[in-house]
């Protein structure tokens, strides 16, 4: 999980279709994906295609599947889309805006 969270600017925003959150901190950023676990064993996100857009490309559109091992045994497909704003953080790009498409299905 933590190499998640090295992917986020400090100050920044994530959306998904059931929520907008915002962050302000690291601990703030670090409480949202923790939250992300709770009934979610395992994550495989398969990027199959990313569109750059924008003048210095600072924007990106992804598109892909994610797969999920739930903490109940079962597993889930799905497809998944994203749009997501790219900042410079010393040396390294990470993003200060993510938005998260997903067919909306109960994971419980």
């Amino acid at each position: 999980m933590l190499h998640l969270f090295l992917v986020f600017a400090r100050f920044g925003v994530a959306i998904t279709n059931v929520s907008l959150m915002m962050f302000f901190s690291s601990l703030e950023i670090l409480a949202l994906r923790k939250g992300m676990w709770e009934h979610v064993a395992s994550r495989q996100h398969k990027p199959l295609k990313v569109f750059p857009f924008g003048e210095h490309a600072n924007e990106v559109m992804l598109y892909g599947t994610i797969g999920y091992g739930l903490r109940n045994g079962k597993r889930s497909e799905m497809e998944w889309a994203g749009r997501a704003h790219l900042v410079k953080d010393g040396g390294d790009v990470k993003m200060d805006f993510y938005q998260v498409y997903l067919v909306r299905q109960s994971i419980s």
